[in-house]
């Protein structure tokens, strides 16, 4: 859809508001919500020990749903982590309700302990959430936007290998003497890794998306769907399984997720631009809807790209606009 602008100045941020009215509006006319589960941990000791092979190290993108339960002051939730049994690796944690935070080592010593991006984040909310990791620098990304980055001089941080373990809910640190935790408090989806720097436009165009596992640079993948058990499955077909390490107390345990109805992503940038009158400004909108199907009495989570009625209610501006429905 084209809107020809009369004004010289748009603010992108509310046609983005406007289109968010749209897809959840469109979502509930196709009568169909995302199904699947979801991984709750309670923050007291529980998370999920990866039997990953191999090393993996230069250049990752770690990414997830993640829905965080504490923002205060004390709070420390990781989402994922590698420092058991020694240190000096990786871990990416929703840190003190204002930041996401990571550390990144290269297996001797710490690259950088303030892989930081400035974020105040909000209890009970479904957040889509990558790190980019290069020998240069990392990109920390929300929602599909990058929110922090940094660079350090050229080095190897590390992922895993085999004297660092791959853990979900905990930065995976077991050392004598430390009394830490940074146990996640809330809950974990769709945890992917690859051994490739992942673009804006990939995080963007997959993040709502059941991947098929064989993707290209795709090193791990924990839909976090089976719904029981003590087992998540990385559907990447590299065998590294995780397996459920319980707390004293109640987590993780299943739980049904809506994370795609809860949240409906658009991705704007700039959120304002300038430019010149009568300037074509195109919008397209692309919805995936995650359904299932039952084959042989087997549930199949299926993703179907659709594409919404091209209408569209804008907001009012300070000057009019012609607008047009191609």
């Amino acid at each position: 859809m084209t809107h020809r602008m009369n004004e010289t100045k748009l603010n992108v941020r509310t046609i983005a508001l406007a289109l968010a009215v749209l897809s959840f509006a469109f979502a509930g006319r196709l009568g169909v919500r995302g199904e699947g589960s979801a991984l709750e941990f309670d923050g007291t000791g529980g998370y999920v020990s990866i039997a990953t092979t191999g090393s993996l190290s230069g250049t990752f993108t770690v990414e997830a749903w993640a829905k965080p339960y504490d923002d205060s002051a004390a709070s420390t939730l990781c989402l994922v982590g590698s420092r058991r049994p020694w240190d000096f690796s990786f871990d990416f944690i929703f840190w003190q309700g204002n930041l996401v935070h990571g550390d990144l080592g290269n297996n001797y010593t710490w690259i950088t302990t303030s892989a930081n991006a400035a974020f105040p984040y909000s209890i009970k909310t479904w957040y889509h959430v990558a790190e980019v990791v290069t020998p240069t620098n990392y990109t920390i990304y929300v929602d599909g936007s990058p929110i922090g980055t940094g660079s350090y001089a050229p080095d190897s941080p590390l992922l895993y290998d085999d004297n660092h373990q791959l853990v979900i809910g905990n930065f995976g640190l077991d050392l004598p003497g430390y009394s830490g935790d940074e146990y996640m408090k809330g809950q974990i989806a769709e945890v992917r890794i690859w051994n490739t720097a992942r673009t804006t436009p990939a995080l963007q165009n997959n993040a709502f998306r059941a991947l098929s596992g064989s993707e290209p640079g795709l090193m791990g993948y924990w839909r976090c769907d089976e719904g029981t058990g003590m087992t998540l499955n990385d559907a990447s077909g590299h065998g590294f399984d995780g397996t459920i390490i319980p707390s004293l107390i109640t987590g993780p345990i299943w739980i049904n997720s809506r994370f795609q109805d809860e949240k409906i992503v658009i991705v704007s940038q700039p959120l304002s631009q300038t430019l010149p009158a009568g300037t074509d400004l195109s919008l397209s909108v692309l919805f995936s809807v995650r359904t299932r199907s039952t084959i042989n009495g087997n549930s199949i989570p299926r993703t179907c790209p659709t594409q919404p009625t091209p209408s569209l209610a804008l907001p009012t501006f300070s000057h009019p606009l012609r607008v047009f429905i191609l």
